[in-house]
Formats: C-alpha cells, structure tokens, sequence
C-alpha cells in the first residue's frame, strides 16, 4: 500500500492504529487476571463459609466484592474483546482525482463504518490539544462547522510531529490549517 501512494501523486493513504496497543493489551491482561484470582479466591471462601457455617455467618463483604470483581472482570473482558477486533483502526483516503475524502474505521463486532465527504466542502484541518486529558487529536473542519475527526493521536506524539501531520494533510488538500 505504501508503493501505492507513493507512485500516484493525487492519492493519499493514512493508515490509522486502531485499539490494538501493547499498553492496553498489557494493562486489560493484568487487570483480568487479577480480577479472575481475586474472585477465584473469595468464592472459594465464601463457599468455604456456606459449607461449614450456617448462612447467618456469612459476611456481605464478600459478596460485595465479588461483584465488584465479576464487574471488574467484565470490563477487562470487553477491553480485551476491542483489541481483539482492533477496534477504531482503518484508513483515511484523499483522492484529489474524484474529488473526495474516505473515512473507513473498525467498529466493535466486525462492522466497518464508511463516510465520503467532497473535499470542496471541507473548510480546514485543525488541531486539538488537550492539555488536562493528555489527548491529541486532528480534524476535518467542514463548512457547516462540522468538526471530523480523521486522525486520532497517542499522547507519546510530540505536539511538532502532530503539527506536522496536520501540515502535510492540509497541504495535500491544499486547505488551511488551522493550528
């Protein structure tokens, strides 16, 4: 695909990293196995308890974290289904020869969402920068003040790289950047 862009000048590929990170791998497979250990271990106590102790005995801490747990582990469940499916990764294609802009992103159980703009009314790339929540991120700004998200950005980016890709979007598209 990279040969690709490379040989046709008014075509441009991004390939875009969906949810399949080392860090959210390694993070959703902590969790779950501490999790899964953790409930392991209190059911088998609070079975312990039922077994060799009337119900009155039992206490509502257990059962309290263990249903903590079970929703612990279901989240980690989940997270680790998105990396799995590789959750918001695709591409985004602008074809200065057709005139368009094509958005392609994984959604959650294998569905893939498709959106077509014309690049005439696209108004300007913008960046966003959120400086409390660590989150970067560029933008396809619309004429109708629509704000598309086209680029999603780890926070390990520096903000010259980020400004950077923003610069050479616009400049394919030959439209404003705005900063």
């Amino acid at each position: 695909m990279k040969y690709l862009v490379e040989s046709i000048p008014f075509i441009n590929i991004q390939l875009i990293k969906g949810s399949r990170t080392f860090e959210k791998c390694l993070v959703s497979s902590i969790v779950g196995v501490l999790s899964s250990y953790s409930l392991f271990i209190l059911i088998q106590d609070s079975l312990h308890k039922l077994l060799i102790i009337s119900y009155s005995n039992i206490e509502l801490i257990n059962t309290i974290l263990i249903l903590c747990l079970v929703t612990i582990l279901a989240l980690s469940t989940f997270s680790i289904l998105e990396i799995i499916e590789d959750r918001g990764s695709g591409y985004n294609l602008f074809n200065k020869m057709d005139s368009v802009i094509r958005i392609v992103r994984k959604d959650i159980f294998g569905k893939k969402i498709f959106l077509t703009y014309p690049i005439k009314d696209a108004d300007g790339i913008k960046v966003d920068n959120y400086e409390n929540l660590k989150q970067r991120q560029i933008y396809l700004i619309m004429k109708d003040k629509r704000k598309i998200p086209i680029y999603p950005l780890d926070s390990l980016m520096s903000l010259k790289q980020i400004e950077k890709q923003a610069i050479s979007i616009a400049n394919f598209l030959e439209l404003p950047c705005l900063i």
